[in-house]
């Protein structure tokens, strides 16, 4: 299968997104979907900012061929025995979430700056928890 075009692959954005992070909050464990997975990122999360890492090996250049390098292959090697399942089989519900607000209230941003779209998620998810506290009690 072949990669998508770059502007569609999540990958190049684990890096300032797990820092950023980790300079608000303790992080022990980041998990990632596969558009995340390179040995790169691996390596940053684990090696440098000690934060261990969950993202399936499937995507991205092959975990095969050429052999796969060390941490994709223990990504390779813990999800063919379900050894993160624990953690990662959590993820749907991340998913469902953003599944429902795109659906219910869009997914396109309007604001420019990267100030505002922070705002604009953030009341994106305010207002979409307020659905759910309506559609329960109503």
């Amino acid at each position: 299968m072949p990669l998508p075009p770059a502007q569609w692959r999540d990958q190049p954005f684990f890096e300032p997104l797990l820092r950023d992070a980790r300079r608000r909050v303790n992080i022990h464990i980041a998990m990632a979907d596969a558009g995340y997975d390179s040995e790169a990122n691996h390596r940053l999360a684990r090696q440098e900012l000690g934060v261990r890492s969950i993202i399936p090996p499937n995507a991205g250049r092959p975990t095969t061929k050429p052999a796969p390098t060390w941490f994709r292959r223990l990504m390779q090697q813990r999800f063919k025995r379900k050894a993160d399942k624990r953690y990662y089989g959590q993820s749907w519900q991340v998913e469902t979430v953003n599944s429902m607000i795109k659906r219910n209230l869009g997914s396109a941003l309007r604001a420019k700056t990267a100030r505002r779209r922070s705002m604009e998620l953030l009341l994106r998810v305010v207002t979409h928890n307020l659905m759910i506290l309506a559609k329960v009690e109503g």
